[in-house]
């Protein structure tokens, strides 16, 4: 009897769409936007980890009504008091920038590599020269 039943869960398990199991599996981060800035200003992440970032502005008195990561393309308005969420998988190590609309207000997020090394170089740079600071690339 627990054989069966074991054999149904992990038949279930590969039933179960990738981007189901991706996103219960994601990692989450709470970043709340205060007279402070972003708080946490800096988080460590994991290369090929789904990512879940839960962004709140809890102040009025701030020009960061919306959030920028130029990196993964994302741009979302930031409504008083309301959670926002922003999903993506970082591709490379190094470090993801994330911004205020008007790049005043500014955080990081520390891409280390899936084997446990540290992040080797800028995350939008192939050959690991600086990238251009700025929000080019969006659309």
């Amino acid at each position: 009897m627990k054989a069966s039943w074991l054999m149904g869960v992990v038949a279930a398990a590969f039933l179960v769409p990738a981007d189901a199991r991706a996103a219960a599996e994601a990692r989450t981060i709470e970043i709340a936007v205060t007279n402070a800035g972003f708080e946490p200003a800096r988080g460590k992440v994991t290369q090929g980890v789904p990512l879940k970032l839960v962004v709140t502005r809890k102040t009025a008195d701030t020009c960061a009504k919306e959030i920028l990561i130029p990196d993964e393309n994302l741009k979302a308005e930031l409504p008083l008091n309301k959670p926002v969420t922003l999903r993506f998988t970082p591709k490379r190590t190094g470090e993801i920038r994330y911004s205020c609309g008007m790049n005043m207000i500014t955080g990081v997020l520390d891409v280390g590599s899936s084997d446990g090394g540290a992040p080797s170089k800028r995350l939008g740079t192939r050959d690991g020269q600086q990238a251009p600071e700025g929000m080019t690339g969006m659309s």
